[in-house]
């Protein structure tokens, strides 16, 4: 240790009252055995178990510097080194109440930090005495906190016991570089996170390259949000706004009609590389599967509530050659067979390979050819059982206008089309 001081302003062990203004630590180096680790959190659990039991309990800090520190943990029994390296902490507290469950920071900062944590097939679990809650408030903890600056964080994690993936995030062998992150306004409840992140960048050995995140989130027993929306990375880019409006969370698994959607996805795009990082399996399923690398271009506005959605603006195109611009009404979702579709198409096109690779297989009859290529423009109104369109279809097989009326409901005709006009211009 080459520096340590601090200052006290009260330290009443009788009364449970402690002011201590400044903690500053520069200079610690220590490796830590099993036996040890064991013996801190034991110490650990009975304070917190004592100062539980102690309503009259009070910590007042105010500021914590902690630099140049290196902690490393060596397990005796499988020799697998773990540790962490600290360029600078800085921690100012406005507030510390335990009895009230409620932490109010003014600054958090960390720079320079490196963390490595393996875990080996011999290792044992720490022990240590069980906490008694039943002298803690079960209203959950609060914690606030002004503003955090993380820069230059690198942390990597190797459970051994676990085999390496060779797809996707593995999330038992995980290798973070780069990570700097930015936030204010962040308060955590029991039912209630927010905050206005400003900056987070980070790179994963898997391939994952957040380039920026920004949002001012909100997340609460009714209503969640991401607004001033950015995220990119070289393959994805998705800005403006998500909201969503729900009675409850546990509604929205009986009634999920009822979610109450506003977004705004403004020139957007999806990489799929970047959806195949989190869900490796869809790799085996079209689109990704004939589109590993396919960039999904987006350019929607939606509102309203799910069984009642009022599409403003859809524009779609990157998978195939296949491109869709349409507004509009949807009531009756999630049920598509029985939901009531009011669409003005004012652009489909797309060809019988993408068609092909969107459909499973056997939908459409061997005997039956697709064109090429095909496009369609024009209008739909009804079910999917009954419907009434008017449509301009320009395609390799050549251009036709068809004002169909189709209702499937009606049983006692053999051919359920009730009109059908078709114009063929070659």
């Amino acid at each position: 240790m080459t520096h340590f001081d601090t200052k006290f302003k009260r330290f009443d062990l009788d009364k449970m009252d402690f002011n201590i203004p400044t903690i500053n630590l520069n200079g610690l180096k220590v490796v830590l055995d099993q036996d040890v680790v064991e013996k801190i959190a034991e110490v650990s659990v009975k304070t917190v178990d004592t100062v539980s039991k102690r309503p009259d309990f009070k910590l007042a800090l105010d500021k914590i510097t902690l630099s140049k520190i290196d902690i490393l943990y060596d397990n005796k029994d499988s020799k697998l080194n773990s540790g962490i390296s600290l360029g600078n902490l800085n921690l100012v507290v406005n507030e510390i109440n335990l009895n009230e469950q409620f932490l109010d920071f003014n600054t958090f900062e960390v720079k320079n930090f490196k963390g490595n944590l393996r875990l080996g097939a011999k290792d044992k679990q720490i022990q240590a005495p069980d906490l008694d809650s039943t002298a803690i408030k079960q209203a959950g903890w609060k914690v606030k906190l002004k503003e955090i600056n993380l820069e230059n964080i690198a942390f990597k994690f190797d459970d051994e016991q676990s085999k390496p993936k060779t797809k996707g995030i593995d999330y038992a062998h995980l290798d973070l570089d780069k990570f700097n992150f930015k936030a204010e306004k962040l308060y955590y409840g029991n039912d209630t996170i927010s905050g206005n992140i400003k900056t987070l960048n980070v790179n994963e050995k898997s391939g994952l390259q957040i380039q920026s995140f920004k949002t001012d989130f909100f997340y609460g027993p009714k209503n969640a949000s991401l607004e001033n929306l950015y995220l990119k990375t070289p393959q994805t880019l998705v800005q403006d706004k998500v909201k969503a409006q729900y009675t409850s969370l546990e509604s929205l698994q009986k009634d999920f009609g009822n979610l109450a959607l506003d977004a705004n996805l403004k020139q957007s795009r999806i990489g799929f590389k970047d959806i195949l990082l989190f869900v490796p399996d869809l790799q085996n399923t079209n689109p990704f599967k004939s589109n590993p690398h396919a960039i999904l271009y987006v350019d929607s506005r939606v509102s309203g509530k799910v069984k009642d959605l009022n599409i403003s603006k859809f524009e779609m195109s990157g998978i195939g050659a296949t491109k869709v611009s349409l507004s509009g009404k949807i009531a009756g979702l999630p049920d598509a067979q029985k939901a009531y579709y009011d669409l003005d198409i004012k652009k489909a096109s797309t060809t019988s390979k993408d068609i092909n690779m969107f459909v499973p297989p056997g939908t459409i009859p061997k005997n039956i050819q697709l064109p090429s290529q095909l496009s369609l423009q024009g209008k739909f109104k009804g079910s999917v059982q009954n419907f009434k369109t008017n449509m301009a279809l320009t395609s390799s097989f050549g251009n036709a206008k068809v004002d169909a009326l189709f209702d499937q409901r009606v049983k006692k005709e053999k051919n359920t089309m009730r009109k059908f006009t078709c114009w063929i211009l070659i």
